[in-house]
């Protein structure tokens, strides 16, 4: 797989896993059959915000505006090393067994939150789907409540907190939700809401295999997010 290709692969990633809407999501597989329009990453930064250093070593690699029209802004940090390997998990005889017990998620060691993101996507919505999108992002999806055995051994999706965050002069929703995958490993993300009334735009923070997100990490990147 070349590198273009490699960067389109996981910015369908980004957007498939963490954003998980419908619409979106059909825009982005829309990108399979007709090219999305690439932008200079820098330059795209620096259309929507101020130029300042990132922390985390984070920088843009990647613009596309997708057929639609939502525009995709990727920040990667630099000299990542791979990351670890999806755990295996049972073959479906094994998970169908009566003697075999349930995966337990509660003993999973899930980390000490702090870490910074792998990666961040920042999306601009088109206005005729911002509302529906918003409302699915940070309204929709099941919290996580400590009931571990509602989570089934194949994985799912929880919310494990939401809450406001201070943006320059706005309070932004935020969310972050736990991909709990098949074979005991998990996968974090945490949404931001930046929207205004005028631009409807969705921070992704997607944090490494077995990386517990959080909010404070995101709010050091927020700090040097300045708009034009």
């Amino acid at each position: 797989m070349n590198a273009t290709l490699a960067a389109h692969e996981t910015t369908r990633g980004v957007l498939l896993g963490a954003l998980g809407v419908a619409v979106l999501a059909g825009a982005v597989l829309w990108t399979l059959r007709e090219a999305p329009r690439t932008s200079e990453p820098q330059a795209a930064f620096e259309a929507w915000f101020e130029p300042r250093e990132l922390p985390f070593g984070l920088r843009p690699v990647e613009a596309q505006e997708l057929v639609r029209g939502d525009m995709v802004l990727r920040l990667e940090r630099a000299d990542l090393a791979p990351e670890p390997p999806r755990a295996e998990s049972s073959s479906e005889s094994d998970e169908g067994s009566k003697d075999k017990p349930r995966f337990d998620w509660g003993k999973v060691d899930y980390g000490t939150p702090g870490a910074p993101p792998r990666e961040v996507a920042i999306v601009r919505l088109e206005l005729d789907v911002a509302r529906d999108e918003l409302e699915r992002l940070f309204k929709g999806g099941e919290e996580l409540r400590g009931d571990w055995a509602a989570i089934d051994s194949s994985g799912g999706k929880r919310i494990v907190q939401r809450g406001l965050v201070a943006w320059g002069q706005l309070d932004c929703a935020w969310a972050h939700e736990r991909q709990f995958e098949s074979g005991g490993t998990f996968r974090d993300v945490v949404r931001v809401n930046l929207s205004s009334a005028a631009e409807p735009r969705v921070l992704i923070a997607r944090f490494g295999r077995g990386v517990a997100g959080s909010i404070a990490p995101v709010e050091q990147l927020l700090a040097a997010l300045v708009t034009k």
